[in-house]
């Protein structure tokens, strides 16, 4: 009887190919990258400030580079390397400097609503001065002076000013 031909077969391998070669792997990859990362996180965050420095509201400054930082990120792209690149981690670092700056902005105007919220409850119906008590009269208006006058003379600082030989200072008798 005849052997079934069996339907895996293997193809023979040709000796004359060189093997496969693997990808060293970097070891300081993660460091380059973190390096990366704070280089464009530093950059984003001057030209945050630069940008509000020119007049440009913090929020639209935040906005503006976290959009920068993103379109970075999405076009610095190296089909032949896997992963990130360098450019691209710095731009993610942009990105994130921007997010953070937009973080700053909100929490900020989070505390000036809650403190203007405070002293609005704390000023409440104190909005009309008080009046003197004018029902005493003459004498609270005349003692009022007084002191002001007394706190006057008490706090001058008297000086004799050189008047020069010409002038002769006559008393009255």
């Amino acid at each position: 009887m005849a052997r079934a031909k069996s339907k895996n077969k293997r193809k023979p391998t040709t000796t004359n190919r060189a093997p496969a070669r693997r990808r060293k792997k970097d070891p300081y990859a993660p460091v380059k990258n973190g390096l990366y990362a704070l280089l464009g996180g530093v950059g984003g965050a001057v030209v945050g400030g630069l940008l509000v420095r020119q007049g440009v509201t913090p929020t639209t400054a935040g906005v503006g580079v976290t959009v920068a930082g993103s379109v970075g990120t999405l076009t610095l792209n190296n089909p032949d390397k896997e992963g990130l690149t360098g450019p691209q981690v710095a731009a993610l670092g942009t990105a994130a400097a921007g997010a953070g700056q937009l973080a700053l902005v909100w929490i900020a105007n989070m505390a000036t609503k809650k403190k203007a919220k405070e002293l609005a409850d704390k000023n409440k119906g104190k909005g009309k001065k008080k009046r003197p008590n004018l029902e005493q009269g003459y004498p609270y208006v005349e003692e009022r002076f007084e002191s002001g006058r007394r706190q006057a003379v008490a706090n001058a600082d008297y000086y004799e000013p050189d008047l020069g030989d010409d002038v002769v200072v006559v008393e009255a008798a």
